[in-house]
């Protein structure tokens, strides 16, 4: 509908729209449901149940039959000077204490099984056993949900060389392929091998060397060589031969190795 002539106040009126609906209003969502009704327990309340209380001793603690031989310090149960003295029925929901006080304070060496942080307590609750990691760069088995993960508090970055030739027997200026890499500073040198080569049967006389580029040649040289299975290899942490955490970064000096027979 055209407008009113220019300067003439436009007077809306709402009756003449035609995109009014003038139908009855539908019925309400839930009009065909019965009212909700809350439902009355009527049997008789269950009969309290006496727990007994346990026999508190001071003095140095006394382990009971169904306990660990685990000394209990801090607070709660087993403050200093004080000690459960044999088992107390299991009365705690999804298994209590270590499957409940009746089978003892035996779960994990200690207290173990605690159902206070929402998580039910027994064998397999975490699912099954996660197979062996084919991919290093996988978590193995994958994140479970609301288990947090703790990482390293220290972790290396590596330029790994790979070439069909060894780095330093090739012409200066060479093209390689460098696969970077981030990992634990705490592993051992055999554990970097095993993932570089990602598998375990044929590890021993793999050897994993340092290479550096000559800066006046070009040319990679061959530094420090660790092989699988031998004592510098098996007895040090990657951070023990100082490819750390400063390494790759500013001020750290570059780190690049190269997996190879011995």
């Amino acid at each position: 509908m055209p407008g009113p002539p220019i300067g003439v106040p436009w007077i809306r009126d709402v009756g003449d729209n035609p995109n009014i609906a003038r139908d009855e209003p539908p019925p309400p969502l839930y009009s065909g449901y019965p009212p909700h009704m809350v439902g009355i327990d009527s049997s008789p309340a269950p009969e309290p149940v006496t727990v007994p209380r346990p026999t508190i001793y001071s003095g140095p603690p006394i382990l009971g039959p169904s306990m660990s031989p685990v000394m209990f310090g801090g607070a709660g149960f087993g403050a200093p000077g004080f000690a459960w003295h044999g088992g107390a029925p299991g009365i705690l929901p999804m298994g209590g204490f270590g499957g409940g006080f009746g089978g003892g304070f035996n779960h994990f060496g200690g207290f173990g099984g605690f159902p206070f942080g929402g998580a039910p307590v027994g064998a397999g609750f975490f699912g099954p056993i996660p197979p062996d990691q084919t991919d290093p760069s996988q978590f193995s088995g994958g994140h479970l949900p609301g288990v947090t993960v703790f990482e390293s508090d220290s972790h290396t970055v590596i330029g790994w060389v790979k070439s069909e030739i060894e780095p330093w027997l090739l012409p200066p200026g060479s093209p390689v392929t460098v696969e970077w890499i981030h990992v634990d500073s705490h592993w051992s040198i055999d554990r970097l091998i095993k993932s570089l080569r990602g598998r375990e049967s044929d590890l021993p006389g793999w050897t994993v060397s340092e290479i550096r580029e000559d800066p006046h040649s070009g040319m990679w040289v061959k530094g420090n060589s660790y092989a699988f299975g031998f004592g510098p290899a098996s007895n040090n942490t990657l951070a023990d031969v100082y490819w750390d955490k400063n390494r790759n970064r500013i001020g750290g000096g570059s780190l690049h190795v190269y997996l190879h027979r011995a």
